[in-house]
């Protein structure tokens, strides 16, 4: 696979996993969704909440950075949502 292929793929990975995140509806498929990658709870249902709310206001998240100014979601925990949602 090509540096380029890599890439791409990755970014069409990152795609699908905002799309998904903007699909769940409530707080706790959003725990859930991630959960299940994790096989234990990876976000609190108040962080959740937060995502929820920034998604009202935003209408839909359309990259990651959007996500990441979400009070609760660092670094670490932006990387941790996206792997768990490319599942």
């Amino acid at each position: 696979m090509t540096p380029s292929l890599c890439k791409r793929t990755l970014l069409e990975n990152q795609a699908r996993a905002l799309d998904r995140l903007n699909s769940l509806n409530s707080p706790e498929e959003i725990v859930r969704a991630i959960a299940a990658d994790f096989g234990r709870k990876a976000l609190s249902i108040r962080v959740a909440q937060r995502i929820v709310n920034r998604r009202q206001e935003l209408g839909s998240f359309r990259d990651w950075p959007q996500l990441a100014t979400v009070p609760g979601i660092g670094a670490k925990k932006l990387s941790s949502i996206i792997h768990a949602l490319q599942g």
